[in-house]
């Protein structure tokens, strides 16, 4: 279920696959949820309003509210890696990423305003990415390329935030996020059944140890049709469903979601391949 994936950090460091070795790598493209030689994806998020009973697009909006969705362009190689990234958390706030590999599609550097230096393993993983302010972000991954874990460090070796997960079969089963020095703040565990292509996804937070769950209900393309959230005593808070467009490529192209049947965000994604 890749779309289900809750509070997780979204990591843009990525290397490429070595073709050559067992270990692989995770592509980019997949981590946007896209299939085939896309090109680049240009993603932006509307409101609506209703005029006269007809429900109508209103404006952009960088009003992400819980989801903390943030519109982007990006552009990708041949292989589903990124060459660049922007990402506008405003209209006038922007950060934009440029990705430059070696001979061999190794990643080697990341372009950014404020990236100093980056350390990547030798299938191209960048493992630590050190700021123009002394902060540093380190990364480690498992055996099938899956990122486990990332830490936050200040310049004075502050922890700032500190992330784990675990894989199973290749499938994400819990996650473990720790504030600054160490504090645990949330605990989520996922819980997949293939027969009614659903997931459990049960968060643990702290230190007040309150809990919630939301179960997800995917289509034949894996992408999420809805969700039903409930709250610690187990009752429903919310039903959000989501309606796609899809283009000959099965990727969706517009996304209208409801909540509680009324409507909330259209998201557009306008696709390019190769």
């Amino acid at each position: 279920m890749k779309n289900i994936r809750y509070c997780i950090t979204l990591i843009l460091f990525m290397g490429i696959i070595n073709t050559g070795c067992s270990q692989k790598r995770v592509n980019d493209i997949k981590i946007v949820d896209l299939k085939g030689s896309v090109f680049s994806v240009d993603v932006k998020y509307y409101t609506f309003e209703f005029n006269d009973s007809i429900l109508s697009k209103k404006i952009k909006t960088w009003d992400f509210g819980e989801a903390r969705r943030t519109p982007f362009y990006a552009e990708f190689t041949k292989q589903g890696f990124y060459t660049k990234r922007l990402d506008f958390f405003s209209a006038e706030s922007r950060d934009t990423n440029y990705y430059c590999y070696d001979k061999n599609g190794f990643l080697r550097d990341i372009i950014a305003h404020d990236t100093t230096r980056i350390v990547c393993d030798k299938y191209g993983r960048a493992i630590e990415v050190k700021l123009s302010g002394g902060t540093t972000l380190s990364s480690g991954y498992d055996k099938k390329g899956n990122l486990i874990n990332n830490k936050f460090v200040d310049e004075n070796g502050v922890i700032l935030s500190n992330y784990k997960a675990k894989f199973r079969d290749n499938k994400l089963v819990s996650e473990r996020r720790y504030g600054e020095r160490g504090k645990l703040n949330c605990i989520t565990e996922y819980e997949y059944h293939s027969d009614s292509n659903t997931v459990e996804v049960t968060n643990y937070f702290y230190p007040d140890k309150t809990s919630s769950k939301i179960i997800g209900y995917s289509n034949a393309n894996d992408d999420v049709v809805k969700m039903i959230s409930f709250d610690e005593s187990g009752k429903k808070k919310k039903t959000t469903t989501f309606v796609y467009e899809y283009d000959s490529n099965k990727n969706w192209t517009k996304c209208y979601e409801y909540v509680n049947n009324t409507p909330k965000l259209l998201t557009e994604r306008i696709i390019e391949y190769h």
